[in-house]
C-alpha cells in the first residue's frame, strides 16, 4: 500500500505550479459593453447561416462581452467565430449548430486568440453535420504558438453534444475543447455527451484544470493529455462510456508522450494530478487511467 503521505506530497508538488492559475486574471478592458449576436443580424432560428452576424459581432466585441441571447432554436455557423483576447463569451444555455463545410481549412468552430478570456452558458452541437470531412474538428480551439503561449482562458458551464466522427479508422474525429501551447487554461462545469473525439484535449500547456466535468460517451480518451505538459489537475469528473462505432477509447483519461527522445528522466509529461473523478462505463481499448512516458 502507498503511504498517505506520498499522495500529500503529490498534491503540494502539483499545486505549487497552479496558484497562477487561481492568481489575478486582467479584466476585459471593457468589460460593461456587452455585444449581442442579435444586434448584428443573427437569427438563431436553427436554419439561417448565421456565421456572418456573429463573426461581426465578436469583431465589435472585442475587450467587452459578446453575448449570445437564448433562442428556441440554434444559431447555425458554418465557419471560423476568432475570439480576441479580454473579451467574454457568454449564453443563456444558448444552442450553436456546428456546421463546417467538408472542406473547411481549420476545422475551428470557435478560435480563442488572446489572453483572459471568459466562455460560458454556451450549448454547442453537431446534430446533422456532414461528418465526412478530410481533417479534425473543434468545437472550442485555444491555441497559441510555441513561442507565445496564450494565458488565462476559462471555459465554463458549456455542452458539447453530437459531435460526430470524420473517419473512425483514420482516427478523424471532432473534439469538444482542443488546448495547445496555452498556460492555465480551465474547462469546469460543462457537460460533453456523444463527441467522437476527446471532451478535454491539452498538449504542451502548463498549469491546465480539468474540474467537475460531466463526460458520457467519447470516442477518443474523454480526456488527453499529450506531450509536454506540465502542472495540470484532473478532479472531480465524472466520466463513463464509449460513442458505439468508434474506436473505444472512451471512459479514459490517457496521459501520452510523443517524440524518440523519451526514456530515464525524459518524460514530456510531469507533475500531473488526477484525483477525486468517477470513471466508469465500458473500456474496450485501454484502462480508466492510461499513463504513458509520463512522471
Amino acid at each position: 500500500m502507498i503511504p498517505s503521505h506520498f499522495f500529500l506530497a503529490m498534491q503540494a508538488m502539483v499545486l505549487a505550479v497552479l496558484p497562477a492559475a487561481n492568481g489575478p486574471v486582467s479584466e476585459p478592458s471593457d468589460m460593461g459593453r456587452v455585444v449581442s449576436v442579435a444586434d448584428f443580424g443573427a437569427k438563431g432560428d436553427g436554419a439561417t447561416d448565421d456565421t456572418a452576424a456573429v463573426q461581426a459581432a465578436a469583431v465589435a466585441a472585442a475587450g467587452g462581452t459578446l453575448k449570445f441571447p437564448h433562442r428556441p432554436a440554434a444559431y447555425r455557423i458554418t465557419g471560423t467565430v476568432t475570439i480576441r483576447g479580454s473579451t467574454r463569451v457568454i449564453g443563456d444555455d444558448s444552442k450553436i449548430l456546428m456546421a463546417l463545410g467538408p472542406d473547411h481549412p481549420t476545422g475551428r468552430l470557435f478560435y480563442v486568440a488572446g489572453d483572459d478570456v471568459e466562455i460560458g452558458g454556451l450549448w454547442i452541437d453537431a446534430s446533422g453535420a456532414n461528418p465526412r470531412v478530410t481533417g479534425n474538428r473543434y468545437a472550442i480551439a485555444i491555441v497559441g504558438t510555441a513561442e507565445r503561449h496564450l494565458r488565462n482562458v476559462h471555459v465554463r458551464n458549456c455542452k458539447f453534444t453530437n459531435l460526430p466522427w470524420a473517419d473512425a479508422k483514420a482516427v478523424i474525429a471532432t473534439h469538444a475543447l482542443y488546448n495547445k501551447w496555452a498556460d492555465l487554461s480551465t474547462v469546469e462545469n460543462c457537460i460533453a455527451d456523444a463527441v467522437a473525439g476527446a471532451a478535454v484535449f491539452v498538449s504542451q500547456s502548463n498549469g491546465v484544470r480539468i474540474i467537475n466535468n460531466d463526460i458520457n460517451n467519447t470516442g477518443w480518451y474523454s480526456i488527453q493529455l499529450q506531450d509536454r505538459v506540465e502542472g495540470a489537475l484532473v478532479s472531480g469528473n465524472r466520466i463513463t462510456g464509449t460513442v458505439p462505432g468508434g474506436r473505444m477509447w472512451g471512459g479514459s483519461v490517457n496521459l501520452m508522450s510523443n517524440g524518440r527522445d523519451l526514456g530515464a528522466g525524459k518524460a514530456r509529461i510531469k507533475r500531473v494530478l488526477i484525483t477525486g473523478n468517477e470513471i466508469s462505463g465500458v473500456h474496450s481499448y485501454t484502462g480508466a487511467i492510461q499513463i504513458e512516458s509520463s512522471s
